[in-house]
């Protein structure tokens, strides 16, 4: 029997799968040093890195996985 990888997570769930077991709430600049070079699937076509889109973001802190991946869908969604 073939084994498969893990399954790709896109959007959100890309988001949330970076961020899973770090604890909220974190600051902006905290996520831009550890985690702003990480990429971002959005779409099997479309990927981003995190610092790229967080740059635009005005929140300074955000509270939950969920807070900051609305955040970047917002910010996405404008591009």
């Amino acid at each position: 029997m073939a084994t498969r990888g893990p399954k790709q997570a896109y959007g959100v769930a890309s988001i949330t799968k970076l961020l899973g077991g770090i604890d909220f709430p974190l600051s902006r600049e905290k996520i831009l040093k550890e985690y702003g070079n990480s990429t971002i699937n959005w779409t099997k076509t479309k990927d981003f890195v995190l610092k790229d889109i967080l740059k635009n973001v005005k929140a300074e802190q955000f509270l939950s996985a969920a807070d900051l991946a609305s955040a970047v869908a917002k910010e996405i969604k404008k591009n």
